[in-house]
């Protein structure tokens, strides 16, 4: 194991670049080419060790932060190209939803492309609720669940003021870590 990985190739950190800016249909190649460059990397060192170069390299050349690369780096390796495929009627959000059921994806996966079109909250609630319960979301849920869409939108926007962007990231990553049970690999 060598003690130091070598730098991205700019022409990858372009690519990578490209995919952050580009529409949502784009985030799985995003993740797709972070995970390829992670395997190439992990005959240099573990798994571990690559993608935290890969992700941290990625996030020094201004490409997206560190937490929405992971995301990327884990939708894509949670989702394979054929799974993309069957359910490519499911918008990138109501995937990331899915996922959290674990095991259970395939029939929430079903159950949303049966109830299109199925809002993010209504997906995690019956999860919450274990495939049962109330349909009706809260008032206060919706009203978070606007609030953060906002966030994430504002986060983004080169043209708000970076302490706007600063607190919408606030925003977005407390949702990610409390609002939305969050998970990682």
């Amino acid at each position: 194991m060598t003690n130091a990985l070598p730098p991205l190739p700019k022409d990858f950190i372009e690519m990578a670049r490209t995919l952050a800016d580009a529409p949502e249909h784009y985030q799985f190649q995003l993740g797709d080419l972070i995970n390829n460059k992670v395997a190439q990397y992990e005959s240099l060192t573990d798994r571990r060790r690559a993608r935290w170069h890969v992700i941290q390299e990625l996030d020094n050349n201004a490409v997206a932060d560190k937490s929405t690369l992971r995301d990327r780096s884990v939708m894509a390796a949670f989702w394979s190209p054929d799974m993309r495929e069957e359910y490519d009627m499911l918008s990138y959000s109501q995937k990331r939803a899915i996922k959290a059921a674990g095991e259970r994806w395939k029939e929430y996966a079903e159950w949303t492309l049966a109830h299109l079109p199925s809002p993010v909250w209504l997906i995690r609630k019956r999860i919450k609720d274990n495939g049962d319960g109330e349909e009706r979301q809260p008032g206060w849920e919706r009203l978070l669940d606007r609030f953060i869409d906002i966030a994430y939108s504002l986060e983004r926007d080169e043209a708000a003021p970076g302490w706007v962007r600063q607190a919408a990231h606030f925003v977005v990553e407390a949702a990610r870590e409390f609002a939305m049970d969050w998970r990682e690999e």
